[in-house]
């Protein structure tokens, strides 16, 4: 290759990378906080949970323990209805 077909090479890539840089900076303009934020572990491995999905998380759990609560009441209450009917 010459030194001329490499300066051309090298010329389009600086025009393509000056685009795409461009429009990244654009977006970043046009719409401020509209990308979600990146969970990044630290450095001990932990992971980072956001406020929505701690939320959504706790929603979750308050309804499994509705669940469980409301299976454990239907127990009690065919239990005691077995046992009334045996000792009559």
């Amino acid at each position: 290759m010459d030194k001329r077909t490499i300066l051309a090479a090298l010329y389009t890539d600086r025009r393509q990378l000056d685009v795409a840089i461009t429009a990244l900076e654009t977006f970043d303009q046009a719409a401020p906080g509209a990308s979600k934020p990146i969970a990044v572990p630290s450095a001990k491995g932990k992971r980072k949970v956001s406020l929505e999905a701690r939320a959504r998380m706790a929603k979750a759990q308050k309804a499994r323990w509705a669940d469980k609560k409301k299976g454990q009441s239907r127990k009690k209450s065919n239990v005691s209805n077995i046992a009334e009917t045996h000792a009559a």
